[in-house]
């Protein structure tokens, strides 16, 4: 009994060796054909916090209100520490590398359409390598008219794209305005 649980381990070993190796193999290959939808996420920050996705602010604000004509300081304070922690997210955002995922959330229905009629396979945010075969293509003013953006808005997302990404150590010191 002994020799033929061995001998069983033994097959499942080799095979899992050989899957192994075919796997490896196949990921050496380029994938021929597909093209990766990527995006500027400085420019979904700046279109979602113009639109109306973004109701946290107001809601946050209708509640902060309501707390300083109830007098109550401890949930003014609450709220204001949530407003400077918000602002200081959206400036990571905005101005430098730091994903963008949940703003996404509101317009995730609509991109199978999107990646659909821009001709991309995948979306992300930024690729750091692309085999030989991957194509890409900037989708980010795509996503930015999901949010139905003004003209100004979108202007403003247009042109962050083309200023350099602000470092962590800038970013950590930007103050934290409400």
């Amino acid at each position: 009994m002994n020799g033929k649980i061995l001998e069983v381990v033994f097959v499942v070993l080799i095979a899992g060796v050989a899957i192994v190796t075919l796997a490896a193999a196949n990921n050496d290959k380029p994938a021929e054909g597909l093209t990766v939808g990527v995006y500027d996420s400085r420019s979904i920050a700046v279109a979602w916090a113009a639109s109306t996705h973004n109701d946290e602010v107001a809601d946050a604000m209708k509640e902060y209100r309501k707390a300083q004509d109830e007098a109550d300081a401890e949930r003014a304070e609450e709220l204001e520490q949530w407003g400077r922690t918000f602002q200081k997210k959206l400036h990571f955002q905005g101005f430098g590398e730091y994903p963008v995922h949940e703003l996404l959330e509101d317009v995730k229905t609509k991109l199978p359409q999107l990646a659909k009629a821009q001709g991309v396979d995948v979306i992300v945010a930024k690729c750091d390598y692309v085999a030989d075969g991957v194509k890409t293509k900037d989708v980010t003013m795509a996503l930015v008219k999901l949010y139905n953006p003004t003209e100004r808005t979108r202007k403003m997302a247009e042109s962050i794209m083309k200023e350099k990404r602000q470092p962590f150590e800038t970013l950590i010191a930007m103050p934290a305005s409400h």
